[in-house]
């Protein structure tokens, strides 16, 4: 009995051992993979008030936020760059949330974190309650 009571203190103690830290998670260049624009219902009325097809809408902003961010690098110094800006970020909320603040902004913008391993990073923002965008990123090769 006491050597399973040990062996169960190893594996969980092993366990939260291996828990990476997202702030070097984090830390590399990402490529995106897939944008999707997640629009609520009252935005999608609106569209069609202005007799625009939301479907199409959002497909085009999908389109042109995958070709407007295309790629992003963060380093471990807290600086992060895309293709058209560049600027600070930190981790918050122990790695459940980013803030990023662009170069020469007083405002920063607070991202949820979805998933980050190794290898993935789905990030959400949510900032605009009638348009979110959900971004899945890929370790560049």
């Amino acid at each position: 009995m006491k050597n399973k009571r040990i062996w169960f203190i190893f594996m969980m103690a092993s366990l939260f051992a291996c828990k990476a830290d997202p702030q070097k998670l984090i830390a590399k260049k990402w490529t995106v993979s897939k944008v999707e624009v997640i629009v609520s219902d009252k935005e999608k009325q609106n569209m069609k008030d202005m007799d625009l097809k939301p479907e199409v809408e959002i497909q085009n902003q999908e389109k042109m936020l995958k070709e407007t961010i295309s790629h992003i690098t963060f380093d471990a110094a807290g600086k992060y760059e895309l293709k058209s800006n560049k600027g600070s970020w930190k981790m918050l909320e122990e790695g459940k949330a980013l803030e990023m603040t662009a170069e020469g902004s007083k405002t920063s913008n607070k991202i949820s974190i979805e998933q980050l391993t190794a290898e993935s990073f789905v990030f959400m923002d949510a900032n605009n309650p009638d348009i979110k965008v959900k971004v899945y990123l890929q370790a560049a090769q």
